[in-house]
Order: structure tokens, then sequence, then C-alpha cells
């Protein structure tokens, strides 16, 4: 089995950090996994990239120029087309555009963690976004409601899978003062 893993960013944090383990059970498990990241500023910076290589994970690091920059797509397609994945997991909107128009005869699964809309970019993207999961053969959410924000009756190719915190706990206790020590 064949599983290509799709992430823009530069950052290393929660989502990173799920897909990187997830790429590393999945090869444990046999499978042959790729990983691409598409992202602006220097290779050697991106944290992302930098974490899979030292685990041993094949990955593209394709470095975006301009606003839509169209390279990092032919590259996908390209890997598409060559390595031909049997699932592409896309895990934001710009990775979900570019899986969406990919080409290819390839399972396309996108998890969607949410939006922000603070200027006119960001509802393009939403925009295209929303578009472009019409492709996919499944969505993931990490809750009802954000499913339900997203339409007013998600199709059936819509999973819920819970992100796993205890929501109201992490609430709780983020109104507790820190203790010296982690101020220190």
């Amino acid at each position: 089995m064949r599983l290509l893993l799709l992430r823009t960013g530069g950052h290393f944090a929660a989502v990173e950090r799920m897909l990187l383990a997830w790429a590393e059970d999945r090869r444990r498990a046999g499978w042959k996994v790729r990983l691409l990241v598409l992202f602006r500023g220097c290779e050697e910076d991106n944290a992302f990239c930098v974490a899979a290589r030292k685990h041993g994970i094949h990955v593209d690091c394709l470095q975006e120029r301009l606003f839509f920059d169209l390279r990092p797509l032919r590259h996908v397609r390209q890997v598409v087309a060559d390595w031909q994945p049997d699932i592409a997991h896309s895990n934001d909107y710009k990775s979900d555009i570019w899986l969406a128009l990919a080409g290819g005869n390839v399972t396309r699964i996108a998890s969607l963690h949410g939006y922000t809309d603070h200027n006119w970019r960001a509802r393009l993207w939403r925009r295209l976004d929303l578009l472009a999961l019409r492709r996919m053969r499944g969505v993931i959410f990490p809750s009802a409601a954000m499913a339900a924000g997203m339409t007013p009756q998600p199709p059936r190719k819509w999973a819920i899978v819970a992100n796993g915190l205890d929501v109201d706990r992490w609430r709780a206790a983020a109104l507790e003062p820190l203790p010296a020590l982690a101020l220190a």
C-alpha cells in the first residue's frame, strides 16, 4: 500500500506531529509512505521536513514563491502520476486544492481543521477549498460542530473523528494560574 501525505507550512506542531507518527506507523506496517510539504522560505528551516527526514520518511519539500504558485501543483501531479499512491491524504486548504487537481487514480481523503477568514486571501482559499473538497472520496472533521458548520447536511462521505482531547478539561485547566516554576 502506498500512502501520500500532503501538508502546507513550515512549522512542526500538533498536526505535523500526528502526521509524522502516522507515517512511521504505516511504514512499520509495511506501507510505502511519502510526504509532500508545501511551504515558503528555506528548506533547511522547514522543521517538518527536517523532522520527517530524521525519521526516515521520504519527503519532498515544495517551495512556494508566490501567493498562487503553480509549480508545486506540477510536482504533486508528477508524484501522483509516477509514484501512483493508493491513498492520498491532505491536511489543509492548499494541499486539499493541489490534491484535488493532481489527477490520477488515487483515493483522496482530506482532514479539515477549520478556516480563518481574516483577509481576502484567506476567504479566497476557503472558497477554493470548498470546491476541492467535492473531489475527495472522504473528508474528516475533528467535531460534529465543525462538520455542521460546513453545510446544512454533511454528505455521507464526511466522517467525524474526535480529536481525542477532553476539551472541557483543558478549557478549565487553561483558566488555572501557572505554577511559579512554569513562569521561570
